[in-house]
């Protein structure tokens, strides 16, 4: 399954997976049902400027620069929430989390577009890159060169150590992301909020892929039990099942050894995908060639797979990243104060 939007946007996905956050704010009935509370988002998302957007653009290479433009005025103007450093969407209770965020030099952008869109929502943060991010307002370790990619669970179990060893104080999980990740943090809190930091568990999220991409691009989530654990494989002899030779590490096999258990969250009751790894394969000529053919699949079958409880999607762009914040939560709310007990048809 691929993405490609021509016409098309993951509406459906928009509606639930923001719900928790317009669901906490006080301007809409407390007694609506999800769906229906983003009944207004729905005809937001439905104007003819959206249309046009997802219609014409989004499959030209002029999208870019008409993002710039558009993201531009949106920005400019005071329809945009201002974020606050810290989530009050949803109590933090036992959810406190501490982000880790992992990244290249290289794609210094795609940091900047996290920085200024979920991880605003989170509760604190910390960069691992393989070269300095010159940000002031980012706090960031330079990780070491180790064999292999710069994705390899031995550098992941390196910053679990560092992170074990170095930031002192006390949260109840701590999640490791790769810096073309989108999550949705209340989806992600609330899971949380049914589990116990004191459990012998893990979470894998967006695991499910190919073998070739295997943990490449999944996101970790551990409480201090399982942290101080994979911190402490650093240290396994690298013959043992925990051991650091990269292409024979098994996380599942080495949290196994002792007791911890995997929790699957990668899909919902009714077998649909929580995540979704977004793959490009038409060019621009490919594309042409397809529409006159009458064999192009603009991908809306896609959605058909994916849960309403969404959590996360992976291997988004710098302009993809600004998007999804702009549909997900910079959408302009302010006329729903007065409307928040009327009819949500």
């Amino acid at each position: 399954m691929w993405l490609k939007l021509r016409g098309v946007f993951p509406i459906r996905v928009i509606e639930n997976a923001a719900g928790a956050y317009l669901a906490s704010d006080h301007f809409l009935s407390s007694n609506a049902a999800p769906t229906m509370r983003l009944s207004r988002v729905r005809r937001n998302l439905e104007s003819p400027l959206f249309k046009w957007l997802f219609a014409f653009v989004w499959p030209k290479n002029s999208f870019v620069l008409f993002l710039g433009v558009l993201l531009h005025v949106l920005i400019s103007s005071t329809y945009l929430p201002v974020f606050p450093t810290k989530t009050t969407q949803i109590p933090l209770d036992n959810s406190s989390i501490f982000t880790v965020i992992i990244a290249k030099r290289s794609r210094s952008s795609q940091l900047h577009a996290i920085h200024s869109t979920w991880l605003q929502r989170m509760d604190r943060f910390h960069v691992f890159s393989d070269g300095t991010i010159r940000d002031p307002n980012v706090p960031q370790t330079r990780m070491p060169r180790v064999y292999k990619t710069w994705r390899s669970w031995l550098r992941t179990r390196w910053i679990a150590h560092f992170t074990k060893e170095h930031i002192t104080d006390a949260y109840d999980w701590y999640l490791f992301v790769h810096d073309e990740t989108f999550l949705m943090t209340e989806e992600l809190k609330l899971l949380l909020k049914e589990h116990s930091p004191s459990e012998k568990i893990y979470f894998v999220i967006g695991e499910n892929v190919s073998s070739r991409q295997k943990y490449a691009k999944a996101a970790l989530v551990l409480n201090r039990a399982s942290l101080d654990f994979l911190a402490a494989t650093m240290h396994h002899h690298k013959h043992s099942i925990c051991g650091n030779t990269p292409n024979i590490f098994d996380l599942h096999a080495c949290f196994a050894t002792e007791g911890f258990k995997k929790v699957d969250v990668d899909e919902d009751l009714q077998g649909k995908n929580r995540y979704l790894h977004v793959k490009r394969h038409l060019s621009p000529t490919e594309y042409t060639e397809h529409t006159k053919l009458g064999i192009y699949d603009d991908g809306k079958s896609i959605f058909d797979h994916l849960s309403r409880d969404v959590l996360a999607f992976f291997n988004l762009r710098r302009s993809e990243l600004l998007v999804y914040e702009l549909l997900l939560y910079g959408l302009e709310r302010s006329h729903l104060v007065a409307k928040a007990h009327s009819d949500e048809d």
